[in-house]
């Protein structure tokens, strides 16, 4: 029982999140797309199979994210609906946790792992060789996708506007990634610490480099930059709940 009402919650807020064209048009290309990228390059490996497919389609999910996800969320302030859904019988972590898994976790998670099981049935015998470095990197970008839908869904209950959550959400991911190619550009050496701040910022990445580099070798990430973006994405996760059962006010 417990579960049960803020799973219900999210159903129904999920039908909203992914409403039909536009998430259905999009699953459609990103899928068809990827297997474009699958035939059009030979990959001998699982990891760089996922690397190659998954890097655009990061770039669309959150994208998605900021626009439909983190603005639907603050459409759902200005129209008063969130109310709403704190009248049901639910705590407000309820209600977060219900929100977080309809606008990040679901959609965030079916945009990245549609492609991925598309590349993988299409390069089934490399993805068996090396399923282990497939499932890692493929986990890298979820990881990614969900530290970005959870920041873009805390912009939202900050920012309480449907047009003002986008916009800032677009600012955020392109001035965070603007910021760890900046760090990379000027890096001297890999083991310089502007190096690892930017392996740090993209998880993905950290994980391929980590996947198929041999240990010692300078580009292998260490463990804090491993680390970084899982333990950032929880603690975006924890904070937003946490602001949404204590400090929101609609």
């Amino acid at each position: 029982m417990g579960l049960r009402r803020p799973l219900m919650l999210a159903y129904l807020d999920l039908s909203d999140t992914l409403k039909p064209p536009v998430f259905d048009l999009l699953v459609f290309t990103l899928t068809f797309m990827s297997a474009i990228v699958c035939y059009i390059q030979l990959y001998s490996s699982g990891s760089s199979l996922a690397l190659n497919v998954l890097s655009p389609v990061l770039v669309a999910t959150a994208l998605y994210l900021a626009l439909r996800s983190a603005g639907g969320l603050a459409f759902l302030i200005s129209t008063r609906s969130l109310e709403v859904y704190m009248a049901y019988p639910l705590s407000r972590r309820g209600v977060a946790g219900a929100l977080l898994l309809s606008r990040v976790i679901g959609p965030g998670g079916l945009l990245i792992s549609l492609p991925a099981v598309a590349a993988a049935l299409i390069y089934l015998p490399v993805v068996r060789a090396d399923l282990e470095g497939f499932l890692a990197v493929y986990a890298g970008f979820l990881v990614q996708a969900l530290f970005y839908g959870l920041t873009f869904a805390l912009i939202a209950l900050a920012s309480k506007n449907s047009g003002s959550a986008g916009i800032l959400s677009l600012i955020y991911y392109f001035t965070y990634n603007l910021a760890g190619f900046i760090l990379a550009t000027i890096s001297s050496t890999p083991s310089s610490l502007t190096f690892k701040a930017s392996q740090a910022m993209s998880f993905y990445l950290a994980v391929y480099q980590w996947v198929t580099m041999p240990p010692g070798s300078p580009l292998r990430p260490g463990l804090g930059e491993l680390l970084a973006v899982p333990l950032a994405t929880l603690a975006i996760g924890l904070l937003t709940v946490e602001y949404l059962a204590r400090w929101f006010e609609p």
